[in-house]
Formats: C-alpha cells, structure tokens, sequence
C-alpha cells in the first residue's frame, strides 16, 4: 500500500511539473496610430510591401494601393490598432518587379516618418527622418533653387 501512495505522489508531481513546463509570456502590446510616407530610392519598381514587428509575426498584407510603387517615388503608409512593442524595430519586405524579395530589419517607425529605402552595393538601408525635417529640407532646396 505504501508503494502504490508513493507511485501515486509521483505520478501527481510529475503532472504537475508539466504543467507549468509551457512558457506563456505574453508580449506588451501598444496601441498605435502612425501615418507616414515611404521613398522608393531604390532603383527598382515594387510590387509588394509588407511589414511586421518581429520574426515572430506573420506578413501584413500587401500595403500597397496600386501595382507597382516606381523607383523615385513616395506612397502614404498608415499603420493603426494594436502592436507589441519591438526593441529592434520593424521589418519592412518587398518584392521588386523582377521578382526578387528584399527585406531591411530594425526599422524605427513613428508618426510623420518619411523614410527612404535605398540599396547600395555593400550597404542597404532605411533611413528614417521626421515628417518636420523633411518638409524642412524640401523648403531648403526650394530656396537654394530659387537663388
């Protein structure tokens, strides 16, 4: 009889310890809002963006409201309801009208970004700058034509 308590005590322990094995942490999530404008500088037509804050998330859908986004062109970007909050930034993915996909990591969204997506031989970037600044450096240009 002591065995079969002793067996039975194990047995609940064991079932017990399973339990809890699952790690459960749930992410902090945010309520977001951001309305911004992407600069295709990268020599290329798009036919697809999508982004997502983490590998750990699915691709949006294809955000883009026309077929093909043209190299040296902007399009409004609008990104609203609930988000985790990312350490590293987001991922932006495309897909160039030849079929080939890019992907920039750790990229800082925020209300009023412009944010220029740009590929270099040995450097690909997304360079983010606030909507103020870039209105700023449009005006700066405006005059230095106008002299």
């Amino acid at each position: 009889m002591r065995k079969f308590w002793l067996c039975l005590m194990m047995v609940g322990c064991l079932l017990g310890f399973s339990a809890c094995g699952g790690s459960d942490t749930e992410t902090e999530e945010v309520e977001i809002s951001y309305s911004m404008t992407f600069v295709n500088d990268t020599g290329h037509d798009i036919t697809s963006l999508q982004l997502r804050p983490t590998e750990e998330y699915d691709w949006t859908d294809n955000m883009l409201s026309e077929d093909v986004w043209q190299n040296g062109y902007a399009v409004p970007v609008s990104l609203s309801g609930m988000a985790p909050v990312t350490e590293s930034g987001w991922q932006i993915k495309v897909v160039f009208d030849e079929g080939v996909e890019h992907i920039w990591g750790n990229v800082e969204l925020s209300d009023g970004a412009a944010i220029n997506f740009t590929l270099e031989e040995e450097d690909t970037s997304a360079d983010s700058t606030a909507a103020d600044d870039a209105e700023a450096d449009a005006e700066d240009d405006q005059m230095a034509e106008a002299e």
